[in-house]
């Protein structure tokens, strides 16, 4: 289709509620503006259309998707009073949002890859909750959202973010994903957020997480892959914190969490300068522990921790007893895989195990006080020191294990 006044005899079509204009060689928007119940519409793959100014005034435009298309701006879209949805992903010639600043009813802003540079004036849209940059590598601040009144959602993975300037000041601020975000080497912009739950710098150049301890609401942390990270103690103050995801990090230490008392998740592994885990005794109310290949020499503080669930210590050279877990009347799953663990009789004061997992465990030679456990399912001690002539033993006292590996 093409010409430049196409849209215009649909204002006849008083129920109108959809356009999609995909491929097409057209112009102009022309005469959607009078569409009085058009409620959304996709420009998609259009190249020759530039500009939303033909359909500002729409009075029941609600969604407004854009992708791969030519516009330059987005003036016109702020005259749409009731539009609260907008997508401009894959739109590379746009690099601002000019048109959107003090859209009163604009609640969500999807703009992933694509040429954004700037966020600069989306912190008059009152009512927005909801921002999606993803893959923006030109965009370097948040400074544009700015205490944005609303703001609920910030998702930045992958972008050119340098700071979070401007977030701590976004009262109901939730979630920040910042995954995969080399630019980005600390977190000082979200200091004092007070409604943040959720931050994730998952495989991120991340160096300091100071700013987090101020965020009172702050439950989930997922630090995972951030190979420059070499301290947690920011978060000690941090009273509401749930899960903690550092796995592969360059950790020494875990006393700072001695505070935490909520921490249900913690997870460590391959953060081989660990040696001592003494303060996380304090954790009583943590479910899963993963230290795998850590360097701990030592799991006694786990006498504590009354609700553990879950403990990883595979690859765990260091260890050699686990007399501890006796006090875990609640385990479940324990893997202790290529350790040097001597015995697993404590588990049989378990009475809710179903995973064991002791493979490479040359000095287990006996696994037959599991025996009474009713709840048990799983057990690997493959190249364990059972002897050969043990095993038909082993299965006929184990025989209620659905899978038993020798």
């Amino acid at each position: 289709m093409g010409g430049e006044g196409f849209f215009t005899p649909l204002q006849v079509l008083p129920s109108l509620l959809t356009v999609r204009v995909v491929e097409c060689d057209m112009t102009s928007l022309k005469g959607l503006s009078e569409c009085p119940a058009l409620t959304m519409l996709e420009v998609s793959s259009c190249r020759n259309i530039t500009s939303a100014a033909d359909i500002e005034g729409c009075a029941s435009l609600q969604v407004f998707l854009l992708c791969n298309s030519g516009f330059s701006n987005l003036f016109g879209l702020g005259g749409c009073p009731r539009l609260w949805r907008v997508d401009i992903s894959r739109c590379w010639g746009l690099t601002a949002v000019d048109g959107l600043v003090g859209s009163e009813s604009l609640e969500e802003l999807s703009a992933a890859n694509s040429s954004l540079s700037t966020l600069d004036g989306l912190n008059t849209c009152p009512k927005l909750r909801y921002v999606n940059v993803s893959c923006c590598w030109d965009i370097s601040s948040t400074a544009g959202l700015r205490g944005c009144p609303s703001l609920e959602v910030l998702l930045a993975d992958e972008s050119g973010l340098t700071s979070l300037d401007g977030l701590g000041e976004c009262p109901n601020l939730r979630e920040v994903s910042v995954r995969k975000t080399q630019c980005l080497d600390n977190a000082y912009g979200l200091m004092g957020a007070p409604s943040l739950t959720t931050f994730n710098a998952e495989l991120s150049d991340l160096k300091s997480i100071n700013g987090l301890g101020e965020c009172p609401h702050l439950a989930k942390v997922n630090v995972k892959h951030c190979k420059f990270l070499t301290d947690v103690a920011p978060l000690e103050s941090c009273r509401s914190l749930v899960s903690l995801e550092a796995a592969q990090c360059n950790l020494a230490q875990l006393g700072s969490l001695r505070e935490c008392r909520r921490l249900v998740y913690l997870n460590v592994s391959y953060s081989t300068l660990i040696k001592d885990c003494a303060g996380l005794c304090h954790l009583v109310s943590l479910k899963c522990l993963n230290l795998r290949t850590c360097g701990v020499e030592s799991i006694d503080f786990v006498r504590h921790m009354p609700e553990l669930e879950e403990i990883d210590i595979a690859k765990c050279q260091g260890i050699q007893t686990i007399g501890a877990l006796r006090f875990c009347q609640k385990l479940i799953s324990f893997d202790a895989h290529d350790t040097r663990i001597d015995s697993v009789d404590p588990l049989a004061q378990c009475p809710l195990l179903e995973s064991v997992n002791v493979t490479n465990c040359n000095q287990v030679g006996d696994l037959t006080v599991l025996h009474g456990l009713e709840h048990l399912k799983y057990i690997s001690a493959v190249k364990c020191g059972i002897p050969p002539e043990e095993h038909p033993r082993h299965r006929k006292l184990l025989s209620h294990v659905i899978k038993l590996t020798l």
